[in-house]
């Protein structure tokens, strides 16, 4: 099998003796460099992004001033459950039974 391998490819090779180089067209050059300037690139306007940019960090303030104003409420909200249990327990204890 491994002779049968080197002979197919000594065939191939010796079959390629004689041949001439490939040679390309002389403008070939000159149809590649203008399909490649034919080709248009998309690009986002930089004032899209500036939008895009402005958006997200309005977005990432007001969820940051809410998360805020949330644990301000929850704070006083823990106070008023804190002073509201420090009456009930003075009204207890002056409570006479």
């Amino acid at each position: 099998m491994k002779q049968e391998n080197q002979n197919w490819e000594k065939e191939i090779l010796e079959s390629m003796r004689g041949s001439s180089r490939a040679v390309p067209d002389a403008d070939l050059f000159d149809k590649i460099k203008r399909r490649i300037e034919l080709e248009s690139v998309d690009l986002i306007d930089s004032t899209m992004w500036r939008r895009a940019i402005a958006a997200a960090v309005l977005l990432l303030l007001v969820n940051t001033a809410s998360l805020y104003y949330i644990s301000l409420q929850e704070e006083e909200s823990k106070e008023e459950a804190y002073v509201s249990s420090f009456k009930d327990l003075l009204l207890d204890s002056n409570y006479i039974y």
